[in-house]
Order: structure tokens, then C-alpha cells, then sequence
């Protein structure tokens, strides 16, 4: 049983602990923000702290030396600093900062006279510039740069009564002293080492506030891209398969100009996607490394013009590419991101250039070089719009007599992507006189130096192979059903990971579709892995279908055994190319 002392005790430092918890929070409550708080917080705390060290100190300096001009600044200057938490509470945070601050200078220039060079009170001067700097006291700027001057101004005046010997300083032994100057040593080292602490503690927080708000956003631009893409994705088939059905249906030719507008608005709207992307890639510094590998440049730059057929079809616009001959067709680079840096240009290019006129687009090679320029005849841009792109700022444009509004952030992105690739751009443009986007790029030629590789235009026949579509949504799956159906292929349909594998198993597919977001996480990526673990799937022809464009979810899927990765919205064209190719090697096989 607690002895009834021992318990009073105990409750006297309880409530002594509770009132002194109590006081460090004065004010605290007229905080708005979390920020705030933490810092009337700290100022409470290194007030309390100083007015303990300099109340200790100095009764331990008046033991030694007993002036009276020593003790009372002393007693004056520790009652002062206990008392400025009050000033939290009843006055305002602002000047409680300024008080502390200007009160630590005041004591420090006093002390500094009357104990000579015993003490080094510059590392007092040294911690109060320190405290400023790392916004201890406030993060008004002029109040940082007073603070500064007044730590300034308190060390020259010690400094010239030291010289001028203004005020006499103590006289003191050899002992006196030494124990005067480690007492002082303790104290000051004690302030700055707590500074430090709070400073560290504050970055620390903020490095972790950073990073949960930099996982928010990217967990955000992943939902709403999957979100977006979802619908997207339908949107985008079935105005491909309508343009199919009227092209082979003259009586639905009335039906063209909307079906190329709907289309057109799904494609751009895809871009708008993919550029949001890539702008959260390149605020992470996740920019993709560069994929160089052998292509045809001229038939993927025929490609992004034929993509944007619609777009210049409803505006009337042509586009005229010339090639210079003496340019190879097949280069090494990165098609992706040249076809992304040409795309994202034309389109602004077709946005922005006048109705019934023409965008010209040239390819010119060098020593070393070749060169691609899109030369429009919109309204052109103004020195500050062409000043920004160079600073790879984004924008806003506006072309009145075209009702067009823009960010600019394709260009951004455009740009961001040339730096990779190791190219450079210029900018002719001015108001009225249109726009010409020149970029020169590193020309590198395979080994083998072929003169072209032209291919006839894809005709892909499914008929006689089996595919299954293991897709969660059925819109997405009734429209690609539709559309591997009109190629002559047996369809089968799958809307989870059990129902695939069963599917695959028993229907044994040429070709699997898996949608990289099935119901469960990962369940696309565990769909994959259990299919190609089979060996009677060694030769089948796997499609990962990811939800958006990240670099990790379509990586994972191919780490998963995927062949290929057709992200949605899923474009026929490329979907054709992925299947074009496997039928190719199946049949050589």
C-alpha cells in the first residue's frame, strides 16, 4: 500500500508537471493551423528554456562573483523570458517572436560587456543568426532580415566597448573565469543544440507531409486516369467500329462528319490523358530512359498524320510531308517518344492554324543531324509565349478569331521529351505570321543501313484462331468481341481470373486478352503468370490491357509473361500491329 507522504508527493508533481505542460501550450489555442501551433510551441518552450538556464546560471555566477549590477539583469532577464508565453496568449504571435528575439539581443550585447572575453558570446550572436535563418522565430522575410541586422549591430557593439572599454568589464580570477566560461558554454551550446532539434524535427515533418502529398497525387492521377480511361476506352472502339461499318455501309454515308467528330474528340481527349501522365513523370524526375531501337520514321510519321485524319478532315486543313530523299526511312531511336514529341505539336499545330489551309511538314537530314519541322498558318505566338515554351514553361494561348483556348501543355511536354531524346528546338513565330516548330534530332543509322522498309498496308485475317477476352467491364468486352470477330476469330469471353484460366484451359486459345485491372489487385498480373506457367500456353500470344499508361503497371504485366501491352483506350490500329506481327511469326513458326 502507497505511503499517504509518498502519494502526496506524488500528486504535487503531477499537477507541478501538468501546469508546466499547461504553460508550454499558452496561445496555442489561437492557432489556425497545425503549422502555427508547432511553432508558438516551440517559441514557448525555448523561452522557458532560456529563462531556466539564465536563472541558473546567473545565481551560480552571483555565488562567484557577487555584483549587484550581475545579479539583477540576471533576475530582470529570466522573470522576462518566463513571462513571454503570456504574450501568446494575450497579444499576438508576431510580437511574442519579436520580443524573444530582440530581448535575447539586448542580454547578450549587456553580458557581453560586463564579462569581457571571458565568455565567447559571438556564439551566441552565431546561434541568433541560425535561429533566424532557419525561420526558429518567423518566416516574414523583412522580420528575418531585422533580426540579422540586429544580431549584427549587437556584435559591433561588443565588440567597440571591448576596444573602447565603455563599460568596464568584471574582474575576475584565473578561476572565476574558467567556471564562468564553461557555465556560459553549457547554456549557449544547450540553446543551439535545441534549435537544431526543433529544426530537424520541422524538416522532418515536412519531408513526410511532402511525401504523403506526393503519394496522394500520384494514387489521384492513377484513379482518375484508370477512371477516365474506362469510359474513354468505349468511347474510342465504338467510334472505330462505326467508322468501319460506314465505310462499308453507303447508306449510312450521312453519318460520316459525326462519327469523325466523335472520334476526333475521343483521340484528343486520350492525348490530354497521356500528357497528364507524363507531366506527373516528369514532376517525379521519372522521365522513361531512352528505347533506341530500329524503326521506320517515315511511315510513323505518315502513321500520327493519318491519326489525326479526322481532326484535319472537320477543319479542312492538309497536310503536306516531304521527305527529303537523301534521308534513310529506317533510323535507330525512341519511336515512342518521337512519335509523342510530333504528335502533341501537330495537334497543336491542326488547332491552331486557320481553316482550308495547309500544315507543312519537312524532314531534312544533316551530317549528323535530321531535322523535322511543322510549319502552321495559324495566329501565331507572341515573344512571351515563345519565351516561356524555351523555358520549358507551360502556358495559356488564346486565339480569338479561332474561339480557341489552350495551356500549352503539350508543347511542355513536347519539349521536356526533345530534351531526352538529346535534340534541340527553335521557335519562328510571331502575331499574324503563323508558327514553325524546328527540331533537330541525332541521326543514327543501323548497321545494316537499309535503303527502306516499306510494308503494304496491314491486312490482318483472325479467321481460324481462337481468342479469349478476360475483361471485367462488359462494354469493353462486347466491344472487343465485336472487333476480333470482324477479323474472322472464334471469341470467348472471361470476366475474372478463375473464369480465365478455366476458359484458357478449356477453349486453348491462340490469343488472350487480359485486362490489367480485374476485380481483385493484381488479379491481371496473376491471371497472366498462371496462363504462361502452363506449357501447353508457350506459343500463345498474350495482351496485357493496363487501365492507364504507368510505366510500372504495364512493366509488372510483362514481368507477369505478357507478350505485349495495348493500354486502354485501346486503339485498333495498334492492336492491329501487336496481332499482325504474332500472326506473322505464328505462321512461320
Amino acid at each position: 500500500m502507497m505511503n499517504p507522504t509518498t502519494s502526496k508527493k506524488t500528486n504535487i508533481f503531477l499537477r507541478i508537471s501538468e501546469t508546466f505542460k499547461s504553460y508550454l501550450r499558452t496561445g496555442v489555442e489561437k492557432a489556425t493551423t497545425p503549422e502555427e501551433k508547432r511553432n508558438i510551441y516551440n517559441i514557448n518552450l525555448l523561452n522557458i528554456v532560456t529563462s531556466t538556464l539564465i536563472l541558473t546560471i546567473g545565481f551560480g555566477y552571483y555565488t562567484i562573483a557577487p555584483k549587484i549590477y550581475l545579479i539583477i539583469p540576471v533576475i530582470v532577464e529570466g522573470i522576462l523570458f518566463g513571462l513571454i508565453p503570456l504574450i501568446n496568449k494575450f497579444g499576438t504571435v508576431r510580437l511574442a517572436n519579436n520580443i524573444t528575439y530582440y530581448l535575447h539581443c539586448i542580454c547578450a550585447c549587456y553580458f557581453g560587456c560586463i564579462l569581457g572575453i571571458v565568455i565567447e558570446i559571438q556564439l551566441l550572436i552565431a546561434f541568433f543568426i541560425m535561429a533566424a535563418l532557419t525561420s526558429l522565430f518567423t518566416q516574414e522575410p523583412t522580420d528575418r532580415i531585422i533580426y540579422i541586422a540586429c544580431s549584427i549591430a549587437t556584435l559591433i557593439a561588443m565588440e567597440i566597448n571591448y576596444y573602447y572599454n565603455i563599460i568596464p568589464a568584471l574582474d575576475l580570477t584565473r578561476d572565476q573565469s574558467f567556471i564562468f566560461r564553461w557555465a556560459a558554454m553549457f547554456g549557449i551550446l544547450t540553446l543551439i543544440i535545441m534549435v537544431f532539434r526543433l529544426y530537424d524535427k520541422r524538416t522532418t515533418e515536412s519531408h513526410q507531409k511532402l511525401t504523403l502529398a506526393d503519394e496522394a497525387k500520384t494514387e489521384f492521377v492513377r484513379t482518375i486516369s484508370h477512371e477516365i480511361r474506362v469510359p474513354l476506352n468505349s468511347i474510342l472502339q465504338v467510334s472505330t467500329i462505326l467508322e468501319r461499318e460506314v465505310k462499308n455501309n453507303p447508306e449510312l454515308e450521312h453519318l460520316h462528319p459525326f462519327i469523325k467528330t466523335l472520334y476526333s474528340s475521343a483521340f484528343l481527349t486520350k492525348g490530354i490523358v497521356n500528357n497528364v501522365l507524363s507531366l506527373a513523370a516528369i514532376e517525379e524526375g521519372k522521365l522513361h530512359t531512352i528505347d533506341n531501337r530500329e524503326f521506320n520514321l517515315k511511315r510513323t510519321l505518315g502513321n500520327v498524320i493519318d491519326m489525326n485524319h479526322n481532326a484535319t478532315s472537320a477543319k479542312r486543313v492538309t497536310i503536306k510531308l516531304q521527305y527529303d530523299e537523301n534521308m534513310p526511312s529506317v533510323i535507330l531511336g525512341d519511336e515512342l517518344k518521337i512519335t509523342q514529341v510530333f504528335n502533341n505539336i501537330l495537334i497543336n499545330a491542326i488547332k491552331y492554324t486557320q481553316p482550308k489551309t495547309s500544315i507543312k511538314v519537312n524532314v531534312e537530314q544533316t551530317e549528323h543531324q535530321w531535322i523535322l519541322s511543322i510549319c502552321d498558318k495559324g495566329p501565331g505566338m507572341t515573344p512571351e509565349q515563345v519565351a516561356a515554351i524555351e523555358r520549358e514553361q507551360s502556358f495559356n494561348t488564346t486565339a480569338s478569331d479561332l474561339k480557341i483556348e489552350g495551356t500549352g501543355l503539350g508543347l511542355f511536354i513536347a519539349t521536356k521529351l526533345i530534351n531526352l531524346l538529346n535534340g534541340n528546338y527553335k521557335i519562328v513565330s510571331s502575331p499574324g505570321s503563323g508558327t514553325t516548330f524546328i527540331i533537330d534530332f541525332p541521326l543514327n543509322i543501323p548497321a545494316s543501313n537499309p535503303a527502306t522498309d516499306e510494308k503494304s498496308a496491314i491486312t490482318l485475317n483472325l479467321y481460324g484462331y481462337r481468342t479469349l477476352v478476360v475483361e471485367d467491364d462488359p462494354l469493353s468486352t462486347m466491344l472487343l468481341k465485336y472487333f476480333l470477330g470482324s477479323l474472322g476469330a472464334d471469341v470467348y469471353t472471361a470476366s475474372n481470373t478463375s473464369e480465365g484460366i478455366m476458359s484458357a484451359n478449356k477453349y486453348k486459345p491462340h490469343i488472350i486478352l487480359v485486362d490489367g485491372c480485374l476485380p481483385k489487385v493484381g488479379d491481371g498480373e496473376n491471371t497472366i503468370r498462371a496462363i504462361r506457367s502452363n506449357p501447353a500456353f508457350e506459343k500463345t500470344m498474350i495482351i496485357g490491357v493496363p487501365g492507364n499508361a504507368f510505366e510500372p503497371d504495364i512493366n509488372s504485366l510483362l514481368t507477369a509473361g505478357a507478350n505485349a501491352c495495348c493500354p486502354k483506350p485501346i486503339s485498333h490500329r495498334d492492336l492491329e500491329q501487336i496481332l499482325y506481327a504474332f500472326t506473322e511469326n505464328y505462321q512461320e513458326a
